[in-house]
């Protein structure tokens, strides 16, 4: 569950009692407060983040399907094989008090049900509550509540349906409610203090935990600069997912082989992590990215390049002769540099020229250097609010294939 939360936004709230605890009925506590620690986001973020994981829409249906069909095989041994027909899960007898019963109500609901009577449990803060009787109390159902799949929701809530994959039953809980709904995951105790401490070592501890079990994702490049442009327009084009992605730097810039090279080395490590490997979309990548692709590698790695761009069609290109002209260059000179977006690569109404050589697409250095500085300053004074999403076209492009690469 943590993997759906960017861990450094732990943040402190007070919510009302009714939010995070059951309660009696008739109690006074429903203004009362309590101190919290939680994570904090939004569902398109937690959705794009599912995505990331392999948790597709079809894969939470498909678990949905198993854990059901498996749920209901369970409950009918249980109830051809014990002499006892009633069911005594307490206190989910409250909404099936017969096996059998239970086991025919489940079969007829479907995927769509269940969403539709999550999301309704959820915004109308539906849970068990404490009840008096006879001098006793016990924990019920309330009985203005009479939904059977709603009442049963209640009870036995991430148990109602044993799940495969804990992520998936979130991607099936999320699926009704609008994108920008935020969601918050809760800590709460008593001391508010310790708690924070234990949070911490929780967290650093997942965060270890997940490197040694594959929930980091390495991205290799043909060079630094690639790296650097790449990590900074992630931050800050889609900061929610910042966390997952690792772009080891090296000191100095690299080239098609260097890359191939070091996918091979990691091969060799027999990592658990995510390692995508992306290189240009010139002619000298093309054979080292083909050889990589084709190779046997691991099923937690991929091979990329980077993408085709519609106004690469027509691109100038220096001749041998010094003059221009325009030529498709995808495939065949397409750098980093050519991805940072039209208002950087534009002197005067068009694009600054390259020269293709040795299969490579290459600027002029001095020109190379203004167009780095020119993304770089672009960086620092970026603000959110005013993105021209064709200003960032093509590291998106680039972005949107690594996010998708083990889909």
């Amino acid at each position: 569950m943590l993997a759906l939360f960017d861990l450094n936004q732990l943040e402190q709230l007070n919510l009302p009692i009714t939010v995070t605890r059951q309660f009696s009925e008739g109690s006074n506590l429903g203004k009362s407060k309590v101190k919290v620690y939680c994570l904090r986001s939004q569902k398109k973020f937690l959705i794009d983040r599912l995505n990331i994981f392999g948790i597709s829409e079809n894969e939470a249906q498909k678990d949905f399907k198993k854990a059901k069909n498996n749920y209901l095989i369970t409950l009918k041994k249980e109830f051809e094989n014990s002499e006892i027909k009633k069911n005594n899960n307490y206190p989910d007898f409250d909404a099936f008090p017969d096996k059998m019963v239970k086991h025919d109500s489940i079969q007829d609901f479907s995927l769509d049900n269940f969403r539709i009577k999550a999301k309704s449990v959820i915004i109308n803060n539906r849970h068990k509550i404490l009840h008096e009787s006879d001098k006793l109390r016990k924990v019920i159902i309330p009985h203005n509540i009479t939904d059977p799949l709603e009442r049963h929701l209640i009870a036995e809530w991430f148990y109602s349906f044993p799940f495969n994959d804990q992520l998936c039953f979130i991607r099936n809980v999320l699926a009704e409610f609008s994108d920008n709904t935020e969601i918050l995951m809760l800590f709460e105790g008593n001391d508010v203090k310790s708690k924070l401490t234990e949070l911490k070592t929780l967290i650093n501890t997942h965060a270890k935990i997940a490197k040694q079990n594959g929930k980091e994702i390495f991205v290799l490049t043909e060079g630094v600069t690639d790296s650097e442009f790449l990590k900074s327009s992630l931050g800050l084009l889609y900061p929610h997912l910042k966390d997952i992605y690792t772009f080891p730097i090296e000191s100095v810039e690299g080239s098609a082989s260097m890359l191939e090279r070091r996918i091979e080395s990691l091969t060799l490590t027999n990592t658990r992590n995510k390692v995508i490997g992306i290189f240009d979309n010139d002619e000298a990548a093309k054979k080292y990215f083909e050889r990589s692709l084709n190779s046997q590698l691991p099923p937690n790695f991929r091979i990329l390049k980077y993408p085709d761009l519609a106004f690469a069609k027509s691109y100038p290109v220096y001749n041998r002769t010094g003059s221009k002209s325009y030529k498709n260059i995808n495939g065949i000179g397409m750098i980093i540099e050519l991805y940072l977006g039209e208002d950087i690569i534009k002197n005067n109404g068009d694009y600054f020229p390259i020269t293709i050589k040795n299969g490579q697409g290459l600027l002029r250095p001095k020109i190379k250097n203004e167009i780095r500085n020119r993304f770089r300053e672009k960086v620092t004074n970026f603000n959110n609010s005013l993105v021209r999403p064709r200003e960032w076209e093509g590291i998106t492009s680039i972005l949107m294939d690594i996010f998708n690469a083990f889909e």
